[in-house]
């Protein structure tokens, strides 16, 4: 139906995209249209939603942050809501310290460290954890964590007696 109508469409690039179309009767009509954005451009992430996640990672894993910047009303440069996964893209993309820098630079240490300085194995220390003797941060949404100094007084392992004939 439209080739019916017009004869021609000239199209120019520049500031703006500039469309010449000449119509079968001669009649001319010029439209001057905004340049499109390019794909990056346009899926450009809201640089609000970055500070705001700048922030929440000092304290949450990323499963944490996005489900915090998913209640605030944020979404993803695609309109889409945020995951975990998406939080470390953008974190990546945009130059943002991860939650295990950020931990290591407040004086937290991995479990071995921790293993360590109290003189126990790694299994004592993730036990130690989950019986709540020893504060731990989480750096993920999996089971890994950074262990807070215990200080001078570390707690002690169980020491085990054996029963000897005279407690028999």
């Amino acid at each position: 139906m439209v080739r019916l109508l017009i004869e021609d469409i000239t199209i120019r690039k520049g500031e703006q995209i500039q469309l010449d179309i000449r119509f079968r009767g001669g009649a001319a009509k010029t439209l001057m249209l905004p340049k499109p954005l390019s794909f990056c451009e346009s899926h450009k992430q809201d640089p609000a939603m970055v500070a705001e996640m700048d922030r929440q990672l000092e304290d949450y894993n990323y499963a944490d942050t996005a489900r915090i910047l998913n209640e605030t009303g944020f979404k993803t440069g695609d309109g889409l809501p945020l995951t975990s996964i998406a939080v470390g893209y953008v974190r990546k993309a945009y130059g943002l310290k991860s939650r295990f820098e950020r931990l290591r630079e407040r004086g937290l240490l991995t479990i071995s460290e921790m293993a360590k300085a109290c003189g126990v194995s790694i299994n004592t220390i993730a036990h130690w954890r989950r019986k709540g003797l020893i504060r731990a941060c989480p750096i993920n949404d999996r089971t890994q964590f950074l262990f807070e100094d215990p200080g001078p007084n570390p707690p002690k392992k169980h020491i085990r007696r054996t029963l000897t004939a005279a407690t028999r």
